[in-house]
């Protein structure tokens, strides 16, 4: 509320906040993933979130539920695991102690956790796509080179970066552009941890 200057807020929609800023579009990233799931015959599927509760990952919740129920997907369960490579495999592993059922396909936060899980299952014996399949989020450069590669969306971090920018120019220019919102959708990456029912 104090600073003085024109600024823009990256990578958070700052809901209910009136300044400008430039965002992830969580709803529409995560309909994509559950309408692949459902495209390809799945009827149940699990939610790798994450306990650390920002903004990003609290819009995706709320939009795996709401798409979930869409698309017909039975929510078997929830995997709340700490999004680090390190932690998401040691609460997997903690879950698989108490020898859960895994369903068949699975949503995740975003890519970190979605390995770190993958890795715990595959110590366990699951097979990645064959007996799960997983869709991560963000990109990130390991999800190409992980075994299984990671389906996941990627979001086009350089458009947000440049919108930013003509978003924080635009203001600088002209004291009528404030509490402007611009969202940005990113696409469905298909490689090897999702199979067709």
């Amino acid at each position: 509320r104090s600073i003085p200057i024109p600024y823009v807020v990256v990578d958070n929609n700052m809901r209910n906040w009136p300044c400008n800023c430039v965002g992830i579009n969580n709803d529409e990233n995560v309909y994509l993933a559950l309408q692949y799931f459902k495209e390809h015959g799945y009827k149940e599927i699990a939610y790798f979130s994450s306990n650390d509760q920002i903004e990003n990952f609290r819009e995706r919740k709320k939009a795996f539920m709401e798409y979930s129920k869409e698309f017909g997907l039975e929510v078997r369960r929830e995997f709340p695991l700490t999004p680090t490579l390190v932690g998401a495999y040691n609460d997997m592993e903690h879950f698989m102690e108490h020898k859960v059922k895994i369903p068949e396909c699975i949503f995740s936060d975003n890519d970190t956790i979605a390995i770190g899980a993958i890795k715990c299952l595959r110590k366990k014996g699951y097979k990645i796509p064959d007996d799960v399949s997983v869709i991560g989020f963000d990109d990130i450069p390991f999800a190409a080179i992980n075994f299984p590669s990671l389906s996941t969306i990627r979001v086009p971090k350089e458009l947000i970066g440049k919108k930013a920018v003509d978003l924080l120019f635009d203001s600088i220019e002209d004291s009528a552009v404030r509490n402007v919102k611009i969202q940005i959708v990113g696409s469905l990456v298909i490689r090897s941890s999702v199979k067709k029912v």
